[in-house]
C-alpha cells in the first residue's frame, strides 16, 4: 500500500550530478515520474504509454527514453514496467517503520482494552438490570398505548453506508480526499435557480467511489480499469471543465453533489463519473492537481 507522500531530499537532489545535467523540463518530467511510481508501484516502459502520462507526443517521447534510462530499470517481474530504486529503497523503509509503529500501536491498545473489558462488563450488567426493569413497566402500558405507526407503512431512510474514511485503504482514501478537497463547495442549481452545497455527505461519496474502483471496466492507457488515482483525475478534470464553461458562457458554475457525481445507479444519465471519464481519456488522461479545479479567472465562485 502506497504511502501519501515519499520523502524529498533537497539538499540531495541539488547535488546529484546526473540532476544537474537535466534540463528544467526534464526535472518536471522526472518528478511527475517519481510522483506515478510512488503511487502506482512502476511506470510503462512503453514510450507511447508514457507519453500518454506526461502529455507529450510519442515521437518526442523517444528522445527522453535514453536519460529515463538512468532513474528508472527494468521490473524485476514485469518487462513492460519500469521502478525507481531510489523510490523502492525509500519504500521499504516506509514498510519497516510502519510495521514496527502498528506493532507498538498494537501493544498499546491490547493494554488499554484489558482495562476497557473489565470496566465494560460492570456497566453490562447494570445495563441488563435497567433493561429488565424497563420492560415489565412497557408491558403493563403496552395494551393502553399501541404504538403509532409510520406514515404510510414505510421505514425512514439511513444514512449509514457502512464505511468509512478510516476503513479505507490508505491510498484509496488519499486519491478520494484530494477529489473531496477540489470539489467546489457550492453551485448554482440550475432548476431551483439558487446556491446549492455540494459537500455534503463525505461517507456516501466515499462508499461509490469504493464501489466504482471494485466494479468499473473502463480501460485507459494506464491499465485495464480506473484506479483511485484515475477516478480522482476524472473529478477534477470533471470540475476544471464545468469551471471553464461558467468562464466561457459568464454563466454561474453549475455542478452535481459530489455523491451524485460517483453516482453508481443504473440508467441513462445515472453516471456522471462514466461520461467524465470518457472526456477525460479522449484528452489523453492529464494528470490533475488541485490548481487545476480551481477558477482561473477572479470572481469565479468555488464556495
Amino acid at each position: 500500500m502506497a504511502q501519501l507522500w515519499f520523502k524529498f531530499w533537497s539538499k540531495d537532489y541539488l547535488a546529484d550530478a546526473k540532476i544537474a545535467m537535466l534540463s528544467y523540463e526534464r526535472r518536471g518530467i522526472l518528478q511527475t515520474l517519481w510522483a506515478y511510481a510512488w503511487e502506482e508501484g512502476s511506470i510503462p516502459s512503453d514510450p507511447e504509454l508514457l507519453g500518454g502520462l506526461l502529455r507529450i507526443d510519442a515521437n518526442a517521447m523517444r528522445t527522453h527514453c535514453d536519460w529515463i534510462a538512468t532513474f528508472f530499470v527494468k521490473h524485476p517481474s514485469d518487462p513492460t514496467r519500469l521502478v525507481s530504486p531510489r523510490l523502492e529503497l525509500e519504500r521499504v523503509d516506509v514498510d519497516l517503520r510502519g510495521a514496527k509503529a502498528r506493532e507498538s500501536a498494537k501493544k498499546r491498545w491490547d493494554k488499554h482494552l484489558d482495562s476497557m473489558r473489565s470496566h465494560s462488563e460492570g456497566n453490562a450488567k447494570a445495563m441488563r438490570r435497567q433493561c429488565v426493569s424497563h420492560a415489565s413497566q412497557s408491558q403493563s402500558t403496552e395494551s393502553t398505548n399501541p404504538p403509532t405507526p409510520l406514515a404510510g407503512g414505510r421505514k425512514p431512510k439511513g444514512r449509514s453506508y457502512g464505511l468509512t474514511l478510516t476503513s479505507m485503504a490508505e491510498d484509496v482514501r488519499g486519491q478520494f480526499l484530494r477529489a473531496w478537497g477540489a470539489w467546489p463547495t457550492q453551485a448554482w442549481h440550475s432548476d431551483q435557480k439558487v446556491w446549492g452545497r455540494r459537500r455534503t455527505n463525505q461517507e456516501g461519496a466515499a462508499k461509490r467511489f469504493q464501489e466504482i474502483l471494485e466494479h468499473n471496466t473502463v480501460a485507459t492507457p494506464r491499465g485495464p480499469k480506473l484506479t483511485a488515482v484515475d477516478l480522482a483525475d476524472v473529478a477534477l478534470f470533471f470540475v476544471a471543465a464545468r469551471h471553464r464553461h461558467a468562464e466561457r458562457t459568464s454563466t454561474h458554475l453549475n455542478v452535481p453533489t459530489i455523491e451524485n457525481f460517483f453516482s453508481t445507479v443504473d440508467g441513462p444519465k445515472a453516471n456522471p463519473w462514466q461520461n467524465a471519464a470518457a472526456a477525460w481519456i479522449q484528452a489523453g488522461c492529464p494528470p490533475m492537481g488541485a490548481s487545476d479545479a480551481q477558477p482561473s479567472l477572479p470572481g469565479a465562485v468555488n464556495g
